[in-house]
């Protein structure tokens, strides 16, 4: 019999087992598959400057260090096609707790701009989108109910606290409505 301080309670040994960590300042639109935005964009009719997920890692990546300003500049690739999309919006959610199960997190602090991901209710619509139907308030809803499902499907160990962002120089961001008071103070 293999001592089972060498195991867990599963007779997995530790080694293959990621390492178990926190995580306390990971950013959502940050932490998006390539593969999703890629699938994303095909189903949307988008077209990327890049089609496989090695040419549009390189796109979104940055190489070598940078200004806040080079790096952020990243997320224009990209967030057009996340921003406004119901379906993508609480798929990334769902995937980032997959993700980071994976990685062996056990508690992560998750955060995001439902502002970002909106195309209604908000000003200046960001990404270069055309006005939609998808408020702010209903992007904290699908953000939940994605990191919900994620660790109700999987029975995955991470557990989250979520954080919505306003960004000081949009102070449009920063104006809440009642229903967002309520609701961002029941998400933390």
């Amino acid at each position: 019999m293999v001592n089972s301080l060498y195991n867990n309670h599963n007779g997995i040994p530790f080694r293959s087992q990621p390492v178990r960590h926190i995580e306390l300042h990971v950013h959502l639109d940050g932490a998006i598959r390539v593969e999703t935005i890629l699938d994303v964009a095909e189903r949307r009719g988008i077209t990327l400057p890049a089609c496989t997920v090695k040419e549009m890692t390189h796109i979104c990546v940055v190489h070598q260090p940078a200004t806040l300003t080079e790096f952020l500049g990243k997320f224009t690739e990209y967030m057009h096609i996340i921003a406004g999309d119901r379906e993508a919006i609480k798929r990334i959610a769902y995937e980032f707790v997959e993700d980071k199960a994976k990685e062996g997190v056990i508690y992560v602090e998750v955060r995001y701009s439902p502002h970002f991901l909106a195309n209604t209710d908000v000003e200046p619509i960001p990404w270069n989108q055309k006005e939609g139907d998808l408020s702010p308030d209903e992007v904290v809803r699908l953000v939940n109910q994605g990191l919900a499902d994620g660790e109700k499907a999987k029975h995955l160990p991470v557990k989250n606290t979520r954080y919505t962002s306003c960004f000081g120089h949009r102070l449009s961001f920063f104006i809440p409505s009642p229903l967002n008071v309520d609701l961002y103070v029941r998400i933390v």
